[in-house]
């Protein structure tokens, strides 16, 4: 039976700043591993008759309490540490409800004459004026450290606090017998071991969560990693845990610190993350690309250095070389659905990432030097690489419908003089496009073989288009970038380099629904004699194009020739040719990383970085290429434009958004402080809005706050030094700044992909460094993946990250309604009903579409894939198991094309 505690207890406290001796028996006190502050509200105190128990009798029982934690926690007699948690109501005059459940110590060596005692004094003292009390309790000590004295012979147990709340230290002093160590749970309803080793007691459809102990030692001063997770063994039957046995030196105190986690609490942050995760082991690891699954998961790429990098749900194959490339899925939950590892015995990097249009399977793609990979023909004629190059990269196809998930469906190596393998996209029509970068002078260039057949260990070059599609056959110098097009039965159609002189990078790609693709990133190559427009260049140009109308800046560096490269970004037409091509930049550095097209408003953006305009800025051309320095400028009205942060700034991220119907430049801003800043990522929403991520070591960037969006108003290192946060902007269609925030704890944060699909969600993924105050974030959902600790970080690496940052759409439901009279709302019957419903959808809608349904506070509650024919359909729904209520039904098709919202009444 639970234990439930009616408490009425009210304290009255008057904080005063003065100190007392306080006798005490001296203990051993631990060295922190992790460096972790204790909290800063937080403190313990001694019970001296002002505790009442449920029973509104004293609780002798409870020898100290904490005061300004959660969960709150009890230090009893016998061994024992009690916790609570609470639900609260509303009403003044009602006593709130506690739910309870101890941790108490056994086995055959416990000392039963253990003490509880309280270290470390803190300045506050409060008074206790209670009626039950013969006289005020005045001036009580407060504390930050409980130790429960020789639990065992040599054993200590201290109570202390993170920033998160409470913490567990097991003190194992020199002489001690670890295995004597043992608990029993006692008062919950469960107890499990989850997926990840975490300990979890329920009680009352709530729970906490133990994650694995830190294990380390404290030898002459210095800390001693043991080991990372160190793993508990449960005894479901009786409740009784105890850890795995470990191997260390027994003449040095040995510690377990076993950490509180929670919410966010990255400095400044007010409104917390819905999900905030690391992912990774004890070498470097961060995630690269990433995009939205249907129904509203994510899938994810990135690398590994960890050979115990945790896989899931897949025949695991063992760690080779010095990385492997990794591809993970979450479902719209945040439930992990498999981690798998790909490469083999050189370095492999998971580099990009893309869905396959059926969405049955996914493509990655990322340099490597193995030599031994698994290369899969799947027939049909498809592009067949088997030879292994020193710099190669490879195409993988992995199937999301196996069992397990992951099973290649192909795998081929694809050129050679590879020095970058960045961007990997699939288009609507089936087509799949790789971009990346040669190697040039003085490393050996790639070796050209004109073929569209698979080579050996040659670069394909390819032209099934006709002879409009442009076409660079030789490697114009430093390193080139390279584009290649693979049909639906993975045939190789297209292949061509692109670039100038010098050295040429592609970051990034995108294909508008048209077929037509754009590129960018930057180049070092600069045009010395009158371009070969729009035709592959003669002299060593890099590769121009001026479209008629469209924004066309024909010099690298606005022609002052004072720094080193340009952003560009080129078009191609869906056969191949080349129609736009235009450097983009003003008289310093600046590079492009990102390219997203807006289908909602048929805007492209262009994300990146200006470096080096001290206190120029802007040029003086609006929305013309620049004729005297600055950075391109176009912006008015309501438009937001900020300012270069003059003289400090060295470099800022920009945003530029052109029209795609004349390819103008509609808009440009910068973005930053007087840090360094950059733009990394970006994305659009079902409204047109944009989103914008990237990183920042500016202590001042443009901050505003959307309702339900993360937000935190501080960068986690101020006043440390140049580490950076991510900072995360959205805009709306009109350039207005909708939402500005920085992301991050104390080290470094990259986001590289930020992804805001239709279900609500804004997923942001990258890499960290944090060591202290990370906007962790656990939701309340179905088994979600959490790993909310540092204990795999080791001193400077990194860990890849996964974050939601927005709480639902916030549907809201005002009446009950089946349709409007527009006919844009849906049919739906019974309504009311008991939750079993059928959808009657009109003629014109076809195509597959995003189902949701909220509550009436907006929480997500479903969310599903449907297909719906041609001529009209009628969609079954099954909503029996959720309660009583309002609900907004939503349907979206993916393409954005249409939406029909309903309103149900289920009784």
């Amino acid at each position: 039976m639970k234990s439930i505690l009616r408490f009425g207890l009210i304290q009255f406290a008057a904080i005063m700043f003065t100190t007392a001796a306080i006798a005490q028996v001296s203990a051993y006190i631990p060295l922190d591993f992790k460096g972790e502050a204790p909290s800063p509200n937080g403190c313990f105190i001694y019970n001296k008759g002002q505790l009442l128990n449920s029973e509104r009798e004293p609780a002798s029982r409870v020898t100290a309490y904490s005061m300004q934690y959660f969960p709150q926690m009890f230090m009893e007699k016998d061994n024992t540490l009690a916790i609570t948690l609470d639900t609260r109501d509303t009403i003044p005059e009602t006593q709130d409800t506690i739910v309870k459940f101890e941790i108490k110590f056994i086995g055959e060596h416990l000392n039963p004459s253990s003490s509880i005692s309280l270290y470390e004094p803190l300045p506050d003292k409060y008074n206790f004026v209670f009626g039950h009390l013969a006289s005020p309790m005045m001036g009580q000590t407060s504390y930050r450290r409980v130790i429960y004295r020789d639990v065992y012979p040599f054993i200590d147990v201290h109570v202390y606090s993170n920033k998160w709340g409470p913490k567990l230290y097991m003190v194992m002093r020199p002489g001690a017998n670890p295995t004597d160590l043992r608990m029993k749970f006692m008062g919950q309803d469960s107890l499990i071991m989850d997926a990840f080793g975490y300990l979890k007691p329920f009680i009352d459809g709530r729970n906490i969560v133990l994650p694995k102990g830190l294990c380390y030692q404290e030898i002459g001063g210095n800390l001693v990693l043991v080991n990372a997770q160190l793993a508990y063994q449960l005894d479901e039957s009786s409740a009784e845990v105890n850890f795995q046995p470990v191997s260390y030196n027994p003449d040095y105190p040995l510690i377990i610190d076993i950490s509180a986690m929670g919410d966010a609490d990255a400095a400044g942050a007010t409104v917390p993350p819905k999900w905030n995760t690391f992912y990774g082991n004890t070498a470097d690891d961060w995630s690269n690309d990433g995009t939205v699954l249907p129904g509203g998961g994510l899938l994810v790429a990135g690398t590994t250095y960890s050979p115990l990098f945790p896989v899931y749900n897949v025949v695991a194959g063992q760690f080779q070389g010095s990385r492997m490339a990794y591809l993970s899925e979450f479902d719209w939950q945040y439930s992990r659905i498999y981690t798998t590892l790909f490469g083999g015995n050189g370095a492999d990097d998971g580099s990009s990432v893309a869905l396959s249009s059926d969405g049955n399977s996914v493509f990655l793609f990322g340099m490597t030097t193995s030599s031994n990979l698994l290369v899969t023909n799947p027939g049909g004629g498809a592009f067949i690489d088997n030879s292994s190059q020193s710099r190669n990269c490879y195409i993988a196809q992995l199937s999301r419908t196996s069992n397990p998930p992951g099973v290649p469906q192909w795998v081929t190596y694809f050129g050679d003089g590879i020095g970058r393998a960045t961007c990997v996209r699939q288009s609507p029509q089936g087509d799949l496009y790789i971009l990346g970068s040669t190697l040039g002078y003085p490393a050996p260039e790639p070796n050209i073989q004109f073929t569209c057949n698979g080579t050996d260990g040659t670069f394909p070059m390819c032209n099934q288009l006709g002879p409009q599609a442009y076409q660079q056959t030789a490697n114009a110098g430093g390193g080139d970038i390279f584009l290649a097009r693979f049909n639906s039965q993975k045939q190789l159609v297209y292949s061509t380099l692109f670039g100038g002189s010098r050295y040429d990078h592609g970051s990034k790609l995108a294909i508008h629904s048209t077929g037509r693709v754009y590129i960018t990133g930057y180049t070092e190559s600069s045009r010395s004699t009158a371009y070969d427009n729009c035709q592959p260049p003669t002299s060593g140009n890099f590769p121009l194009c001026n479209l008629s109308g469209s924004y066309f800046q024909e010099d690298l560096n606005n022609g002052y020739y004072n720094f080193n490269f340009d952003a560009f970004i080129a078009g191609f037409e869906d056969n191949g040719s080349l129609f736009w091509s235009t450097y983009f930049g003003g008289d310093h550095e600046d590079a492009a990383w990102d390219i997203s097209i807006n289908p909602v408003t048929n805007q492209l953006y262009l994300g990146g970085l200006a470096g080096g305009y001290s206190s120029i800025g802007y040029a003086a051309n609006d929305c013309q290429p620049p004729s005297g320095p600055g950075f391109p400028s176009c912006a008015s009205g309501g438009q937001a434009q900020y300012p270069l942060t003059a003289p400090a700034a060295w470099q800022d991220g920009f945003v530029a958004r052109f029209s795609l119907s004349d390819h103008r430049l509609r808009w440009t801003t910068l973005l930053g402080g007087s840090g360094v800043d950059v733009v990394l990522a970006l994305d659009w929403d079902e409204g047109g809005n944009v989103w914008v991520a990237g990183s920042t070591e500016s202590e001042i960037i443009p901050l505003a706050q959307m309702d339900g969006v993360y937000y935190q108003d501080v960068n986690g290192n101020a006043g440390i030094g140049a580490s950076s946060d991510a900072m995360v902007f959205s805009f709306t269609p009109q350039d207005e700044l909708r939402h500005g925030t920085y992301m991050g704890g104390v080290g470094n944060e990259s986001p590289h992909m930020i992804v805001a699909p239709v279900a609500g969600q804004l997923y942001m993924a990258g890499s960290s460094m944090s060591t202290s105050a990370y906007p962790f974030a656990c939701p309340s959902t179905t088994n979600p993946y959490c790993y909310l600790t540092y204990a795999t970080m080791q001193p400077g690496t990194m860990e890849a990250f996964y974050a939601d940052l927005r709480h639902g759409s916030g549907v809201g439901v005002e009446e009950h309604a089946n349709a409007d009279e527009n006919g844009s709302a849906l049919l739906i019957f019974p309504n009311p009903g008991n939750g079993i419903i059928e959808i009657t959808l009109p003629e014109d809608l076809k195509g597959q579409f995003n189902l949701t349904v909220h509550d009436a506070i907006g929480k997500l509650v479903f969310n599903e894939i449907r297909a719906v024919g041609p001529g009209g359909s009628r969609l079954p729904l099954d909503l029996q198991s959720l309660e009583a209520g309002m609900y907004m039904v939503g349907l979206r098709a993916l393409d954005g094309s249409a939406e029909r919202r309903g309103q149900l009444l289920i009784k």
